[in-house]
């Protein structure tokens, strides 16, 4: 049944708490190639921002300051260790399956929109009932084989395929890159705080609205998509 309102979510940063996994992912290579890197503690949220440049997984591992030489092979690491290991647990943000829940019972559409590859999140998603309410899932692999690598791209193909006004879709995530993603493709945009780029203190200085946790996350959804206030958490 088509939706009167949908929301797409990034998954890093905006669904899924993976800060502490990747900066304890970059102190394990920078004691494997013996870099002497000077990096924060894992769980130092603001101390890891300055260490993460999301554009690339490329410039993820070299703005953390590896040397040219080691970047293709801990990419490769990256890409396997994530998939493979339990070793870099993620778990959502307290709130999240909550959140889903309450805009699935009031007909918001949902859906994910990432960059990264879902097997990345090594069965995350499994036993969630709130979870049934996310659809579609689109990541890395439909994104490069078939919108050109572009959330735009999707997002536009979105939209029309279901008969969707510009007004009527919004996409949320913690980056710049999200932001300009969103409006290529005509769709407003919510920014989060609590993840890999954006935080408190660009809240006068975008043209965006940012929301510092989940239960402000879900009341802006609801406030932009006009339906009704806020369901009681259960």
């Amino acid at each position: 049944m088509a939706k009167e309102f949908m929301v797409f979510y990034d998954l890093d940063g905006t669904l899924v708490d993976s800060i502490p996994s990747h900066m304890k992912f970059l102190r394990d290579m920078n004691k494997r190639f013996n870099c002497k890197l000077s990096l924060p503690d894992p769980h130092n949220r603001e101390a890891c921002k300055d260490f993460f440049d999301t554009s690339t997984l490329r410039n993820f591992i070299k703005k953390a300051g590896f040397p040219e030489e080691f970047l293709e092979e801990i990419a490769i690491r990256y890409k396997e260790d994530f998939k493979m290991s339990n070793h870099y647990h993620m778990e959502f943000f307290d709130g999240v399956e909550s959140m889903i829940k309450n805009l699935g019972k009031k007909g918001i559409g949902q859906g994910i929109l990432t960059s990264n590859s879902i097997d990345k999140y090594n069965g995350l998603f499994d036993k969630k009932e709130a979870f049934k309410y996310l659809y579609p899932i689109i990541d890395r692999i439909q994104l490069d084989s078939t919108y050109s690598g572009r959330k735009s791209s999707y997002l536009n193909f979105h939209r029309g395929n279901n008969f969707l006004l510009p007004g009527e879709m919004v996409y949320v995530g913690d980056t710049i890159n999200d932001y300009h993603e969103s409006i290529e493709a005509e769709v407003p945009f919510i920014g989060v705080t609590y993840g890999f780029q954006l935080d408190k203190s660009q809240k006068n200085h975008v043209p965006f609205p940012l929301v510092d946790n989940i239960k402000d996350l879900e009341k802006k959804i609801i406030e932009i998509s006009g339906i009704s206030e806020v369901s009681e958490t259960t």
